[in-house]
C-alpha cells in the first residue's frame, strides 16, 4: 500500500534528487578526468550489470527479512536501494547501522535481535562467495589474501558458532541454571539468555529453510558483479592505457574493489582502475537511489506490521524482547 507523502518527506525526496544529481555530475567528471579514453559502451554495460547485482541483493534481503520480521518484500527491497550508497560511502560497514535502524523500526516489534539476525545472514551469504571467489579464481594467480577474504572467513566461523553451536549450547546452559542456580541468578539474565537463544534458533531455522534459494540468488549476485568487472576490464584494455598487471583478472579486480571500496571513494587509495570501478558502482546506485527513496517513503507510512507471520515461538516469548 502506498499513499501521498507528508511535506517533510516530500522535501527530503527532492533533496535526494538534487544531491544525487550533484554527486553523479562530480563522479562523471572524476571518471572522465581519470581515463578520458574509456568507451561509453563499456562503462554503461558494466554499470548495468552492477545495478543488476544490487537488484538481486534487494531480492535476497526481501526473502530474508519477510519471514523473520513480517515486513513486505517490496519495502525490504526498496530499503536495500535506499541504504546501499551509505554502505559504500561510510567506513567499516557503518551503513549497516542505517539498515538495522530501518529494519528495526519497520518490523521488529520490539525484538531488536531479529534485524541483527537478518543482517548477519545477509553478510554471511556474501562471505561464502567472497571466499569461494578467492579460492577458485585468485589464489592460484598469486593474489595476496585480501582483508575482505580474511574478514569473510572470520564471519563464517562466527556464523557456524552462532547458528550451529549456540542454540543447543544456550539451551543446555538454561537447563543447568534453572536446575542449579535459579535463585542466585537475576531474572533479567535468564531473560537475556532466552532472548539470545531464541534469536539464534530463528537464524538456524532460516538457514535450513532458505539456504538453497538464498545461495542461488547470491551466486547470481556475484556472477553479475564478476561480469561487470570483466566488461570494465575490456573497456580499460580498449583504452589508451593498459591496466596494471594485478587487475587484468576479473576475479582479482573484483576482490580488490570489494576490499577497498570505501577507501577508494574517499580518495585514500590511489589505484586508478579500482577507483574507476568503485565510482562506477556508486554512480549506478545513485541513478536509482532518489526514485527508490521516494517510493520507500511512500510505503513505510502504511507498512503492515504482520506479526502473524513471525515464528509462533517468538510470539509466545515477546515479553523477553527476542
Amino acid at each position: 500500500m502506498t499513499g501521498p507523502m507528508t511535506e517533510p518527506r516530500q522535501r527530503l525526496a527532492w533533496v535526494a534528487y538534487a544531491a544525487s544529481g550533484l554527486i553523479l555530475l562530480v563522479a562523471c567528471v572524476a571518471v572522465t578526468n581519470m581515463r578520458p579514453d574509456l568507451p561509453l559502451w563499456g562503462l554503461g554495460a558494466a554499470a548495468l550489470l552492477y545495478l543488476l547485482s544490487h537488484g538481486l541483493r534487494a531480492a535476497r534481503l526481501a526473502i530474508l527479512a519477510t519471514p523473520i520480521l513480517g515486513i513486505s518484500g517490496r519495502s525490504a527491497g526498496l530499503l536495500h536501494f535506499v541504504t546501499a550508497p551509505a554502505a559504500l560511502l561510510l567506513p567499516l560497514k557503518l551503513g549497516e547501522l542505517l539498515r538495522f535502524q530501518q529494519l528495526n523500526s519497520l518490523g521488529a516489534h520490539g525484538h531488536w535481535l531479529l534485524p541483527v539476525i537478518v543482517l548477519i545472514l545477509d553478510r554471511v551469504l556474501d562471505a561464502v562467495f567472497i571466499v569461494l571467489l578467492y579460492w577458485i579464481f585468485a589464489s592460484g594467480a598469486g593474489v595476496a589474501l585480501p582483508n575482505a577474504v580474511i574478514l569473510s572467513i572470520g564471519l563464517l566461523v562466527f556464523a557456524v558458532v552462532t547458528f550451529g553451536v549456540a542454540p543447543s549450547a544456550l539451551t543446555a546452559l538454561q537447563r543447568y541454571i534453572l536446575v542449579n542456580h535459579q535463585a542466585a541468578l537475576p531474572r533479567r539474565w535468564l531473560a537475556l539468555i532466552d532472548r539470545v537463544r531464541g534469536a539464534t534458533q530463528v537464524g538456524a531455522r532460516q538457514i535450513r529453510q532458505l539456504s538453497g534459494l538464498a545461495l542461488l540468488i547470491s551466486a547470481a549476485i556475484w556472477l553479475a558483479e564478476l561480469a561487470a568487472m570483466a566488461v570494465l576490464l575490456l573497456a580499460l584494455q580498449s583504452g589508451l592505457a593498459t591496466p596494471a598487471p594485478e587487475h587484468r583478472d576479473a576475479a582479482a579486480f573484483l576482490l580488490a574493489r570489494t576490499a577497498s571500496e570505501w577507501s577508494v571513494l574517499m580518495g585514500l587509495t590511489h589505484d586508478p582502475e579500482v577507483r574507476i570501478a568503485a565510482v562506477l558502482g556508486l554512480v549506478s546506485l545513485l541513478v536509482v537511489w532518489p526514485v527508490a527513496l521516494q517510493l520507500y517513503l511512500r510505503r513505510i507510512r502504511f507498512e503492515p506490521m504482520r506479526r502473524a507471520s513471525l515464528d509462533p515461538s517468538l510470539q509466545r516469548r515477546s515479553h523477553y524482547g527476542i
